[in-house]
């Protein structure tokens, strides 16, 4: 008997605990691995792997390979990180950001990727990622993400993985926030189509430096102008030390 008779054949109530029962082994799977992950300062490939699984969005989702270039990159940078597009990826970020003390904000437009992600940081108690509500707009010859007014002026790291092409792509990271970005940013899906269009136009129309990083599912690392990038990081370092200069000066014990 054919497989797909089989499953027509199946109660739909069977069915339906059935996937409740697949549902609750894969939330189980993904808290061991998040606890895991937690612990491990380097995790494996493999055990990416296994996230990106028990997720359950894998044709979708970040690959392991980039999860992986998400996770080192924060671990070496000094934030803010500034994510496009939320879910799997901003978990990774939210954990790396606990261990090393580094803050990132996330865009979200889809409210079903927003729930989603908003509930797992909170399911972890992960807080070093603040996830916001940007519905798409328009900015006239493009549509992009709307800024919320908390972003800082500044971030050491994009990590860009939205909005979808097929709504309006990632072509506006650089004309709207690009004059607040001094870091590395790691654009997913590099040799599709649209990306590609995306990496060519930024690198003439910005001088965005370019590498595509090799893989099941290519990603790029792209870098500002270094005579911008220079400036950026030396008013941020600038703003980084009054800031805990400031800190410093509210303290009860301070001196003065």
């Amino acid at each position: 008997m054919h497989a797909r008779t089989i499953r027509r054949r199946i109660p739909a109530p069977v069915k339906k605990l059935v996937r409740a029962a697949l549902n609750r082994r894969e939330r189980l799977r993904l808290h061991a691995l998040v606890r895991e992950l937690r612990a491990d300062t380097e995790a494996s490939l493999e055990t990416y792997a296994d996230l990106v699984t028990a997720w359950g969005n894998e044709r979708f989702s970040a690959s392991p390979e980039y999860l992986a270039a998400i996770a080192a990159a924060v671990r070496e940078t000094s934030g803010p990180v500034l994510e496009c597009g939320s879910g799997l990826s901003t978990i990774v970020i939210a954990i790396e950001g606990e261990r090393y003390g580094v803050d990132a904000y996330s865009l979200e437009h889809d409210p079903v990727w927003l729930a989603r992600t908003r509930a797992e940081l909170g399911r972890h108690r992960l807080a070093r990622v603040r996830l916001l509500d940007c519905p798409l707009r328009s900015y006239g010859e493009f549509a992009w993400y709307t800024v919320p007014d908390e972003l800082p002026d500044s971030f050491s790291l994009v990590i860009c993985d939205g909005p979808p092409a097929d709504l309006c792509g990632r072509y506006g990271l650089l004309p709207v926030l690009g004059d607040r970005i001094y870091g590395e940013i790691l654009l997913d899906d590099a040799t599709r189509a649209h990306e590609e269009w995306v990496i060519s136009t930024w690198a003439a129309r910005f001088g965005v430096h370019a590498s595509i990083e090799p893989g099941f599912k290519p990603y790029a690392r792209l870098r500002p102008p270094i005579f911008a990038s220079r400036e950026l990081a030396s008013r941020a370092a600038t703003r980084s030390a009054r800031s805990r200069a400031a800190e410093r000066d509210r303290r009860p014990d301070a001196i003065g």
